[in-house]
């Protein structure tokens, strides 16, 4: 994931800051440097307001041309989102700054960060201008990395390449150096584009790993967790995964045995517990487990979680969550995921990224936890890296982010039978546990009034193209999850069914839309005129399209897992399924397979387009179909039957025994069938057992 725009501008200003000598020219301006740092240390303390009005006295006593004060305050109004304010006193930064002598890096700096906001705010060329202002400076490195990261935004990988090739030639910081070497588009051109792009990364990791690694600070100089768009490749990434973390720690041989920096700390409790061979702390009557993530909020991983969270009994648990925050001073998570998450947690600690490493670690490792599980890692660098410092006996990572991490401090990934084939333990770092069931999943909130189907149509400005008899497929995964090879799959779908159209939900970038429907457009042009990206859309039309779309065509190798809940939660448009070898592709199958619904899961590409045709022409089929989700899908919802197994484990691993649910066993569900008139299949009425 990107870098937050008031990260970037922080932690641009923190590295000049310390990198630059003060410029003092009058007694005022002393002044103004003394109440700048005092300033920024009220911030780091979480302090803001304070530090706001302190920042508002230095510059009040900075003379005309102090630039690196009005830098400063750029910077803070940045970190509490006073954008406006920020940019203004940046642009007054360059004014007073430009031509005077020693001013130069906080001139730069200043257009540097007047870039990073104005190409948020989609002012493209104007952006760019700034960075070029900021990359004038001889030997400043900051304004190619944030080149690099507008490049890479905009899809243009290989240009940002180069940016980030020219940042790590000056600061030879190889976090820059990774980055490089493990960008990714978002959208192939083709699936050889693809291969290629994955074989670069291979042999760049390689080469890394023959090399002296210098990160100085982790935390601060990695850009995104360096893997995280590998894994809608589809293969088998444990290796590379493997070699991503050898490298960062690698970092580690350029820094002291006790510098707090170092990646690879393993916290002395859990020494002391290993050497006397015990695998929790003593004398507690709850085994005390950890959740980390920051995402205990409205998302895919948030949702995913609480339902553990929440369930675990606490006669036998006592559960504490660690909430990582972007910034200092933010105001709580809000929102039913939030709230049920805080009020479940027998206690819930915020933990302000901003702070560093060694906050974080030390804030977790002080709780002298039995087990630290990590709702999700692959997201968020900070949920990374911690993952790789042992502060529990046991470690744990479950499914936030469908796919492995590489790391060698984690002892298992948590996943579930329906979702795994036998031999998926090949495509896992950790030991795989997988249980019988899904964990519980608090049916979607649906918003208040759903749109009719002639409402939306008209309210997304689609009259012209979307009639009564028009067949519209929806494919609503992020536009990364549409991989080249399956465009045919697409192509075939819609000539098979000339009143059929394919829409498609919108990135946030309009570069990548136009990346992806110029690939279509190369890939499948004869039909490419009925494809359809739509705006951004409100809650309520997310919901209006799920409910009164014709059919949902899951993608592929990485399928659906929150949108598919989300698409039964709002009706019970049919859902085509292609099911993939690996976890992240086995959703929507697996939620099937619970439901007694096979109907609509493909084994082919060609099945798949068999079926999705099929749903479009037959109404009898298409009906029963909907009848059987309409019937079953209220057995999706805060299911219990994982909480036992969950419970069971966390147990076996704190007490030393071996784990039952290691994965070799088969789901424990068992379908009873009762035929439905006009489906191949049948409706299903389900019981559960936990053999």
């Amino acid at each position: 994931m990107q870098p937050t725009r008031r990260r970037q501008h922080w932690l641009s200003g923190l590295l000049l800051m310390a990198s630059v000598a003060r410029c003092s020219v009058a007694t005022d301006d002393a002044v103004a440097e003394t109440l700048r740092k005092e300033a920024d240390g009220l911030a780091k303390q979480g302090s803001m307001n304070a530090a706001l009005k302190k920042m508002a006295s230095a510059l009040g006593q900075a003379s005309s041309t102090n630039a690196k004060v009005r830098l400063a305050s750029g910077m803070l109004h940045a970190r509490v989102n006073q954008m406006d304010t920020a940019l203004s006193v940046y642009r007054d930064a360059i004014r007073v700054g430009e031509g005077v002598a020693g001013a130069e890096k906080y001139v730069a700096m200043a257009h540097n960060n007047v870039c990073v906001e104005l190409d948020t705010r989609g002012e493209h060329d104007a952006a760019f201008q700034h960075c070029k202002m900021a990359a004038r400076l001889p030997n400043f490195w900051y304004p190619h990395k944030t080149l690099g990261l507008i490049s890479d935004k905009w899809s243009n990988v290989d240009e940002a390449k180069a940016h980030f090739l020219e940042a790590h030639k000056i600061t030879r910081n190889d976090a820059i150096k990774l980055h490089a070497t493990t960008i990714l588009p978002l959208v192939y051109q083709s699936e050889a584009d693809l291969q290629a792009r994955k074989r670069t990364i291979e042999s760049g990791v390689a080469a890394m790993l023959r090399s002296t690694v210098i990160i100085p600070d982790v935390l601060s100089d990695l850009i995104t967790v360096p893997h995280f768009y590998s894994a809608f490749f589809g293969t088998n990434n444990v290796k590379i995964y493997r070699d991503i973390a050898r490298v960062l720690l690698k970092s580690d041989v350029q820094k002291a045995p006790n510098d707090p920096l170092r990646l690879g700390y393993i916290a002395p409790f859990v020494t002391k517990l290993h050497r006397g061979g015990l695998s929790r702390v003593a004398n507690r009557q709850r085994i005390r487990v950890g959740f980390s993530s920051m995402f205990f909020r409205e998302h895919a991983s948030g949702r995913m979680i609480q339902g553990i969270i929440a369930g675990l009994s606490r006669d036998r648990f006592e559960v504490i969550v660690f909430c990582l925050r972007e910034k200092l001073g933010s105001p709580p998570y809000s929102g039913t995921v939030a709230d049920r998450i805080r009020h479940r947690a027998d206690k819930f600690i915020e933990l302000p990224k901003p702070r560093g490493l060694a906050f974080l670690r030390s804030a977790i490792e002080a709780e002298m936890l039995d087990v630290l599980i990590f709702a999700e890692i692959g997201m968020d660098p900070a949920n990374y890296l911690l993952a790789f410092s042992r502060l529990a006996p046991v470690q744990v990572v479950t499914h936030g982010h469908a796919s492995t991490t590489g790391i060698p401090t984690l002892d298992y990934f948590v996943s579930y039978k329906p979702f795994e084939l036998p031999g998926a333990q090949q495509f896992y770092s950790e030991k795989l546990v997988s249980f019988s069931d899904f964990s519980p999943y608090y049916r979607p909130e649906l918003p208040a009034a759903i749109p009719t189907r002639a409402a939306l149509v008209t309210d997304l400005d689609l009259d012209d193209v979307v009639t009564d008899n028009t067949i519209v497929f929806v494919c609503l995964q992020t536009l990364f999850k549409l991989t080249p090879n399956f465009d045919p799959v697409f192509g075939d779908i819609l000539r098979r069914l000339p009143t059929a159209r394919l829409v498609l939900k919108t990135f946030r970038s309009t570069k990548v839309n136009e990346r992806l429907l110029e690939r279509m457009r190369q890939s499948i042009p004869d039909v490419f005129d009925r494809i359809t990206v739509l705006p951004s859309l409100s809650t309520r039309q997310w919901y209006g399209l799920l409910r009164h779309s014709d059919i949902v065509l899951d993608s592929y190798p990485f399928g659906g897992y929150t949108t598919t809940l989300e698409v039964l939660a709002a009706g019970s448009t049919p859902i085509v399924t292609l099911p993939h070898e690996q976890m992240a592709g086995r959703c929507t199958k697996g939620f099937f397979d619970i439901l007694g619904i096979d109907d609509t899961v493909a084994l082919t590409k060609t099945q798949y387009v068999d079926i999705a045709v099929r749903l479009g022409v037959d109404r009898a089929f298409r009906l029963g179909v909907e009848a059987q989700l309409e019937t079953n899908s209220d057995a999706l919802w805060e299911r219990q039957g994982a909480m036992g197994e969950w419970e069971e484990f966390l147990e076996q691993v704190t007490n030393g025994s071996i784990v039952s649910n290691l994965h070799t066993r088969q789901p424990s569900w068992r379908r009873i069938r009762s035929k439905h008139k006009g489906t191949q299949s049948s409706q299903t009425k389900l019981k559960y057992t936990n053999r």
